[in-house]
């Protein structure tokens, strides 16, 4: 008898209340908490000395052409395609130091003639001060949806029967 009593009473219980969610804030932390988290990028001039970024661009082909007697299709084959273009042929390319100084793209140039590490907006908006703070103040930043996009795009799977992971059977 007691102890149904002492499952009824804890059973039957008010429960504690449930806490509301907190409001949403406009402080520099919460729009961190959001923002998208940059990459960082080490750029050295290629062979001919020229700075160099990953971009993703469409490419418009030729529609296939039309069979014997038939009709030529009426579309156009899009194809997105990663490639290394000069840092002055980025399209809406911003660039920042980590100060939030503006820099011309020659200046960067220049900046990047040995090489160097940059910062890289993942979302192509500009970069959240508090991803920034790590850095010193005279590393670039970089924002543009091209290279954004590049750099979030997955590398395409191997070839079937091709295993890079593997390396060839160097004893024979």
């Amino acid at each position: 008898m007691l102890t149904s009593l002492f499952m009824s009473a804890v059973l039957f219980a008010p429960a504690a209340p449930v806490p509301a969610p907190p409001a949403a804030t406009n402080t520099p932390a919460a729009e961190a908490a959001i923002a998208a988290a940059p990459k960082i990028l080490e750029i050295k001039p290629n062979a001919d000395g020229k700075i160099t970024v990953p971009v993703l661009r469409v490419q418009n082909q030729k529609a296939p052409p039309a069979p014997p007697g038939g009709v030529r299709p009426h579309f156009v084959i899009a194809k997105r395609v990663v490639e290394n273009v000069e840092l002055a042929d980025v399209k809406d390319l911003k660039i920042t130091t980590v100060s939030g100084k503006n820099v011309s793209t020659e200046e960067a140039v220049k900046a990047l003639a040995k090489g160097g590490v940059v910062v890289v907006s993942a979302d192509g908006n500009k970069v959240s001060p508090q991803y920034l703070k790590i850095f010193n103040n005279d590393v670039l930043v970089l924002a543009a949806q091209e290279i954004a996009q590049a750099l979030n795009t997955p590398a395409p799977p191997a070839p079937p029967g091709l295993n890079p992971t593997l390396a060839p059977n160097a004893s024979k």
